[in-house]
């Protein structure tokens, strides 16, 4: 009979198994590397919602969404529509947890700002964008879903502590399209670490889009993660995590939102550091 290991050691085991290392820093590495370009995997699912039923997931496979859930009288406008999607992430970032409804109505707000047509366009999505909503899909990686409600956990200790939430450090995901690249940076949890990836991408064609009067809207980035480093501190380490084959679908696009779907379904929202300023400030 052996007793069992103490605590301590059982944490370290458990880090080990999840991320290969027991080593705190090594374990936010490797877990911060799954999130830093979500697109860069294999995988062509449409994001979903975990409490839909199987004939909704199916139906949400292609673009343009279908519009599911409840959604405010009048907000069938695309300003509508925005203001509304805009409220619900400030209620997301102040802490509000969604349930199966909400995300629901989620999905029908992106639904509505998707038949818009308003996809890729270099002139729009170029310069600083913030992360401020993230939902994995089914394809997600398991660590990927792991590492993501880690985080909201975190977040929401810290906003229970501190309730100046506009003055924590932001992941941000930067377009610069004279050198067709963009950067990835996403902090640690107590945000003493980044994690910085600068992602290749070529415009294609591939589910492209029209508008009424012919117009060309383009849907789909192709990604190549080229350079990633993780920094603690003063320390600083350049990680072998060159990868290829991703894609991103913008699914809306304008100057204040940008709604993207991954190669493995996951759904992400980013705001102009202005326009978030400015709405947290309301």
């Amino acid at each position: 009979f052996r007793p069992p290991p103490p605590q301590n050691q059982r944490k370290s085991d458990t880090m080990r198994g999840l991320f290969g290392s027991s080593t705190p820093l090594a374990a936010a590495a490797a877990a911060l590397a799954l999130l830093t370009c979500p697109s860069a995997s294999r995988g062509v699912e449409a994001f979903s919602n975990p409490a839909a039923s199987h004939a909704n997931r199916a139906r949400r496979r292609s673009l343009p969404l279908p519009v599911l859930g409840a959604v405010s009288a009048g907000a069938e406008t695309e300003s509508d529509a925005k203001a509304e999607l805009t409220s619900m992430v400030v209620s997301d970032i102040r802490g509000h947890k969604f349930d199966s409804d909400d995300d629901a109505k989620f999905d029908s707000l992106v639904a509505i700002l998707v038949d818009r047509k308003k996809g890729f366009e270099s002139g729009v999505v170029n310069g600083e964008w913030v992360a401020v909503y993230s939902r994995q899909g089914n394809k997600s990686p398991r660590l990927q879903k792991f590492v993501d409600v880690f985080q909201r956990v975190v977040r929401n200790r810290f906003r229970k502590k501190d309730k100046r939430v506009d003055k924590v450090k932001k992941d941000t995901s930067d377009f610069d399209v004279s050198t067709l690249t963009f950067l990835n940076s996403n902090f640690t949890p107590r945000r003493n670490g980044k994690l910085q990836a600068t992602v290749k991408y070529n415009p294609v064609a591939e589910r492209f889009d029209t508008t009424a009067d012919g117009r060309i809207v383009l849907r789909r980035i192709m990604c190549d993660i080229d350079q990633a480093s993780f920094q603690y501190r003063r320390f600083k380490k350049d990680l072998p995590l060159k990868k290829q084959g991703g894609y991103l679908d913008f699914l809306y696009l304008d100057n204040d939102v940008r709604i993207t779907k991954g190669s493995q379904g996951g759904l992400f929202v980013h705001f102009r550091p202005a326009y978030l300023e400015k709405i947290m400030a309301d």
